[in-house]
């Protein structure tokens, strides 16, 4: 006789075996979201060569002010970028959504796959026609990569920082660009020889702090499962300086905006998300009751 027991040990069975083949499954897509990341990078690095091409090995930037703080995420309905009216001087975002104006890049280039399967990202309304009336990103689950900072202050220019000309005048192994900062205080305190527990603090968010891709002065991608990547293993997300965002010296990278920067929006696929997790919970606990009456019925008395 088919018992409760027998039918609640077979449902046990049947999760178990299904958690396991959805960590292989995870593990497949894990390794596709980073090639597909990668290759969302390598547009960046085409638009940047072409870009430099086009304006005589400028590197993009909007309103610079080498006294203003940085900032990002500014006037992204503006028509003009460099205008008075247009982004704040500095800002970070509106120099990759220059890419976007100038070399046709979709909105779709600046997803990361990683992040928009994790919930955070969702892609920006501009297409080919409107984007030349925008000047920046709405907000931070619109762009998920990060730019080696285009505004150095007086410091950083004494110290011979620059990036305009990158190809031919930093070295190959410089970091452009790549997966959005962690913006934590955990990257700025971590070291070489933490463990790899400690590490993860320091990755991007965009691949859920296993390690980033990253994108050289040679055009080269590469993903890393540390922020030491940077020339002469320069951790890519913070200064060499004790505090701030500006780099320390000519081939100090450090990538932004960070993923704390921006305005916060909650993308619809995450609203979507919770209400199915929410309606399958309901679910399991209607069956479970279902299967419990149901077993308990037929017990004999």
């Amino acid at each position: 006789m088919f018992r409760l027991i027998d039918l609640i040990v077979s449902v046990v069975v049947v999760v178990a075996l299904g958690i396991a083949a959805l960590g292989l499954k995870r593990s497949a897509q894990d390794d596709s979201v980073i090639v597909g990341c990668a290759e969302k990078l390598g547009q960046i690095s085409q638009s940047l060569v072409m870009y430099e091409g086009i304006y005589n090995g400028q590197f993009p930037r909007t309103r610079y002010d080498p006294a203003a703080p940085i900032t990002a995420y500014t006037a992204p309905t503006a028509a003009d970028p460099f205008a008075a009216t247009g982004p704040q001087p500095n800002d970070v975002t509106a120099a990759l959504f220059l890419l976007a104006r100038t070399m046709d890049l979709p909105a779709e280039a600046f997803i990361c796959p990683g992040a928009f399967r994790n919930g955070l990202a969702e892609r920006d309304a501009f297409d080919r026609q409107s984007v030349k009336q925008r000047s920046n990103f709405h907000a931070r689950v619109n762009d998920n990569y990060a730019l080696a900072n285009p505004y150095p202050d007086a410091a950083a220019v004494a110290a011979g920082y620059s990036l305009d000309h990158f190809r031919s005048r930093l070295p190959g192994n410089f970091v452009i660009a790549g997966d959005t900062s962690p913006g934590s205080a955990d990257a700025r305190s971590i070291t070489t020889q933490m463990s790899r527990t400690q590490m993860r603090m320091a990755n991007s968010p965009n691949h859920e702090r296993d390690g980033q891709n990253v994108m050289f002065a040679d055009g080269s991608v590469q993903f890393f499962n540390s922020p030491f990547v940077g020339a002469n293993y320069d951790n890519v997300y913070t200064s060499d300086k004790a505090a701030g965002d500006q780099p320390g010296h000519s081939t100090d990278t450090v990538l932004l905006p960070a993923w704390t920067d921006g305005p916060q929006v909650t993308p619809v696929s995450i609203q979507a998300r919770r209400w199915i997790l929410v309606l399958s919970f309901v679910g399991v606990l209607g069956v479970m009751f279902w299967i419990v009456r149901h077993g308990m019925a037929k017990m004999p008395s």
